[in-house]
């Protein structure tokens, strides 16, 4: 059974990893790291196969948990578990 809304909100850090649905406008079945965690679900990154990023905003019901990332770019640096 999926999380209900409050315990994603509760649980979601970032760095967690999501999959969009597919009603989710150009994004539907990317997977985005969030980047802000909101009352109404998350701020996140997507990297294009072109090395573009997008920063699309999803709420709650609009995706599905798939794990964590292990290493997530920043802008200038590279952030992993022992940096965070």
């Amino acid at each position: 059974m999926s999380p209900s809304i409050p315990e994603m909100m509760s649980e979601t850090q970032v760095g967690d990893v999501y999959q969009l649905d597919q009603g989710v406008r150009m994004f539907g079945g990317a997977l985005l790291v969030v980047t802000a965690v909101k009352s109404w679900g998350v701020t996140g990154a997507i990297w294009a196969p072109n090395g573009a990023r997008y920063y699309p905003r999803a709420m709650w019901e609009q995706m599905v948990y798939v794990g964590r990332a292990t290493c997530v770019a920043a802008d200038y640096a590279v952030v992993t578990e022992e940096t965070r």
